[in-house]
């Protein structure tokens, strides 16, 4: 069973603006999160990374096409290795659905599709039920 916690919170209010970091951010149900340019639905309405998908790209060049475009809204620290998509997770009073893990490189990257941490360290979901997640809230599969 994953346990883990949320270190850090992002909502990208404009596209082609950096994210904003927020202590605590709403997630509406089938849509995304409040106030986010990518609040549209679909299956990618919440993207998040983990903790050690995030060391290890610090160590990458930072002249890699994905590393430059890519942001998240959630970053958490846990080992989601027995994560599939389907999977539901509890975080605050919300609960999400995994629907996509891995995220392929940029045709441009390097490595493509090499060693590159965001293949298996980062996370696409929808918001199943709404609302209020906070940095520091546990993350625990229901």
């Amino acid at each position: 069973m994953i346990k883990g916690t949320v270190k850090e919170l992002f909502i990208k209010p404009l596209q082609g603006n950096p994210p904003v970091k927020y202590n605590s951010f709403t997630l509406i149900r089938n849509t995304g999160i409040e106030n986010d340019c990518f609040a549209q639905g679909g299956n990618r309405q919440i993207s998040i990374v983990l903790s050690k998908a995030l060391e290890e790209m610090r160590h990458l060049s930072s002249e890699r096409p994905c590393l430059i475009r890519f942001t998240y809204n959630m970053e958490i620290d846990a080992d989601a290795m027995d994560l599939a998509a389907g999977a539901r997770l509890k975080i605050g009073n919300a609960v999400i659905e995994i629907t996509q893990i891995g995220k392929k490189c940029h045709n441009l990257c390097e490595s493509v599709d090499e060693g590159c941490p965001l293949i298996r360290g980062c996370i696409f979901a929808r918001v199943i039920t709404g609302g209020t997640v906070s940095a520091g809230d546990e993350v625990e599969i229901c």
